[in-house]
């Protein structure tokens, strides 16, 4: 009768040891799986955060495109501006010059003092046919081989975006008024 509960006392023993066992590995199992996922949830975190990074970077040069926009149209619109008052200017000269040249001829026909069609006052008449200033385009307005095209006649570097071309062009512009 002893012999037979010992051998039941060594199984229950055996199937007690078996079971910590197994819980054991379960227990290891499980702190395996926590730790993953709690190296998930820092994962995430650091993703979210990322994003939030990124997202007001993004912002800022968001803004930034918008304010260099703002003093793009802002210097397109001074440009017209001053080509226009330019083109008025000149087209005044040639107006005070035309009528000037028209009093000289008036009073030399007067005096008897120029024939007719004689043609012997050169500079009026170079000034009367002087270069036609011509308002430039926004450069915004500009499409890149257009860009490109008044770069080269410029003898300016044609190559790189159209945004760089615009600011390249852009400079040139300002340097030669």
């Amino acid at each position: 009768d002893v012999t037979a509960r010992l051998a039941a006392a060594e199984a229950a023993a055996k199937a007690a040891e078996a079971e910590a066992t197994a819980a054991t590995a379960g227990l290891a199992a499980a702190e395996a799986k926590a730790g993953a996922v709690l190296e998930a949830a820092d994962a995430a975190e650091e993703a979210e955060e990322a994003e939030r990074r990124m997202t007001k970077r993004v912002a800022e040069l968001e803004s930034e495109v918008r304010r260099a926009d703002a003093a793009a149209k802002k210097a397109e619109a001074r440009a017209e501006r001053l080509a226009k008052k330019l083109n008025e200017t000149i087209d005044k000269k040639e107006k005070t010059t035309k009528r000037k040249k028209a009093e000289k001829k008036n009073e030399a026909a007067a005096d008897g003092a120029l024939a007719e069609g004689s043609g012997n006052d050169f500079a009026d008449e170079f000034l009367d046919t002087s270069v036609d200033i011509v308002a430039l385009p926004a450069l915004s307005k500009m499409r890149k081989q257009e860009l490109v095209d008044e770069l080269a006649a410029r003898g300016l570097d044609v190559s790189g975006t159209v945004p760089v071309l615009r600011a390249r062009l852009r400079e040139a512009r300002a340097a030669a008024e």
